[in-house]
């Protein structure tokens, strides 16, 4: 089912935006691509740090739209919004309804998501580890 809604939206934004049939399927690939990032994003930081970590997923998402619809938001948040995968969609987005080039940021977010997958696959071996005391003791 989010297969087809992914396909839907990138549908909707091709049609939104004006895009040729050529434009709207690298629309869809590009959101694709973001979507995985995203979650290997979430699921690390939720591995890595609770729901902490899931509140830091927020703030990004929250960070980059604040910067994305505002001209006047704080130095601060530019300064934050190239620590959010959520930044490299956008501008990928952006690059693919302009007809501008989408391999960088696309590569960004592909780098995001191997970065991510490394750090939910350390997390995970880091709690299925059993420390040496606990060998000996058994």
């Amino acid at each position: 089912a989010t297969t087809e809604l992914g396909d839907v939206v990138a549908a909707l934004g091709a049609v939104a935006l004006k895009l040729t049939w050529g434009e709207g399927v690298l629309l869809g690939l590009v959101m694709l691509v973001a979507g995985a990032a995203f979650a290997a994003v979430n699921h690390a930081l939720a591995a890595l740090f609770g729901n902490g970590g899931r509140i830091a997923a927020l703030a990004m998402a929250l960070v980059t739209a604040v910067t994305a619809t505002t001209s006047t938001a704080p130095g601060l948040f530019s300064a934050l919004r190239s620590l959010s995968p959520v930044s490299p969609a956008l501008d990928a987005v952006r690059a693919v309804s302009t007809g501008t080039g989408v391999a960088i940021p696309v590569f960004v977010l592909v780098g995001w998501g191997i970065v991510a997958l490394g750090a939910a696959a350390a997390s995970v071996a880091r709690s299925r580890t059993v420390p040496l005391a606990a060998v000996v003791k058994g």
